[in-house]
């Protein structure tokens, strides 16, 4: 899919959300392993729609999935940004 459909499906995601549950902080984290483009227009579609986002760093990682470790610091890191 092109980069554009997926700008497209994750703004309609969004307004989805908005739209079905309006009084709801909406939050998404962002991998650490995604490409630049990818990142860059994740960010400027939820900046646009006021959506609280993590981009996630330093994730330690066995098989492409993270260890316990890395939990760890997903966890810590989306509690920095809920608190």
């Amino acid at each position: 899919s092109s980069a554009a459909s997926d700008v497209y499906k994750r703004q309609k995601l969004i307004e989805l959300a908005q739209e079905h549950y309006p009084n709801v902080t909406l939050y998404f984290i962002i991998s650490d392993d995604l490409k630049t483009e990818i990142v860059e227009s994740t960010k400027v579609v939820f900046e646009h729609y006021g959506i609280k986002y993590v981009q996630l760093q330093g994730i330690e990682k066995e098989s492409g999935h993270p260890t316990v470790k890395g939990m760890e610091t997903i966890a810590n890191q989306v509690l920095t940004l809920i608190k």
